[in-house]
């Protein structure tokens, strides 16, 4: 890679700190990561790109082979999509349930509109699913010749 790099540091644990210590002027992170960051530090500010971004969940996942879901797993599952439990868990975890995507934005509490991208920021957005086996490659090669001395 010829020439100097613009990225000052990456990783995916410390990615804040360097933006906390005003060494630099924007982190790319996870809202999990970020949000809860912004109580406490009130001079940054999150945001998404009106072109889109990245959208990922995380999920619970039953395999195709797996036997059908028994009466407690159905009753499991219930339990946390009841807006009773979801909503406050949601404010709580910086997690956002996937009730929010149901209700207008007039339903939705600040709390919760500050979770997801808007609805043309969600269209633009494409979803993250895992990498093809070649694409692992080319990534991997190269965060290598990222990480390798100039």
């Amino acid at each position: 890679m010829g020439g100097r790099s613009p990225v000052k540091t990456y990783g995916s644990t410390d990615y804040l700190q360097p933006l906390l210590r005003e060494d630099t002027w924007l982190a790319v992170g996870w809202s999990t990561d970020v949000l809860p960051r912004l109580e406490n530090y009130r001079q940054l500010a999150a945001v998404v790109p009106d072109p889109g971004t990245l959208l990922s969940a995380d999920v619970w996942v039953r395999p195709d082979r797996a036997a059908a879901l028994t009466p407690l797993d159905q009753q499991w599952l219930s339990y946390w999509l009841d807006p009773a439990v979801a909503e406050p868990l949601q404010v709580f975890s910086y997690g956002a349930s996937p009730l929010l995507l149901t209700q207008s934005p007039d339903q939705s509490t600040p709390a919760n509109h500050r979770l997801l991208p808007t609805l043309k920021q969600r269209q633009n957005s494409d979803f993250l699913l895992p990498l093809a086996p070649d694409s692992q490659a080319i990534y991997q090669d190269l965060w290598r010749r990222l990480a390798q001395p100039d």
